[in-house]
Parts: C-alpha cells; structure tokens; sequence
C-alpha cells in the first residue's frame, strides 16, 4: 500500500468509506507483517464510514486557502455545507492546515 514508502514524521489517515474501511485495515496490518520497519503510528484509519467523498476534489478545495484571499472557515464551511466533510473534520483540517499533504 501507500504507506509502505512512508514520510518521516507523517500520519496518513483514511477515513472510512462504506464497505472499505475493513479491508483497508486488514491490508495495512498484513503490511506491518511483511514491512517490520513501517511506524505503526504513522496510519491512521478513522473507523467512522462517511458517505462516498471524493479526497481529490476535498484537497483541491482546500488549496483554495493559498491560493485565492478566502478566509479558511469559509472554505472549512463550504465543504461542510457540500456535504465533503463534517464540521469536526473540517475543524480538525483547518486547525493542522499546515500538516496536512494537499
């Protein structure tokens, strides 16, 4: 999987989706089998199943943020009004803007 080259000092993190967020984690578990030297800290699956989101048009929106003078709880609000993400996510995304690989 993607985790398997990972960065040092980042977490990936899936959020569910419905009927993947299972297999997801039994797939990053056999990889922690085969790759002992993966950080079982560095993935993160967020075991909620949100509706069927694409994280593409999610990181695009958020590179709004640097590119176009819109504050970021606008955008944060946008995207829950779209139904992409929750207001907890949002908050959270918005609050580690800086973290985050958009």
């Amino acid at each position: 999987g993607k985790w398997t080259k990972p960065q040092k000092g980042v977490v990936t993190i899936c959020i569910g989706r419905p009927g993947s967020t299972e297999r997801v984690t039994e797939l990053f578990q056999a990889d922690l089998e085969k790759f002992p030297e993966l950080d079982p800290d560095a993935f993160l699956v967020v075991p909620v199943e949100t509706a069927a989101v694409s994280s593409t048009l999610v990181r695009e929106r958020l590179r709004e943020i640097d590119s176009v003078a819109m504050n970021h709880q606008k955008i944060g609000e946008s995207l829950v009004a779209s139904g992409y993400e929750t207001k907890d996510v949002v908050d959270y995304m918005l609050e580690h803007y800086d973290d985050l690989y958009i």
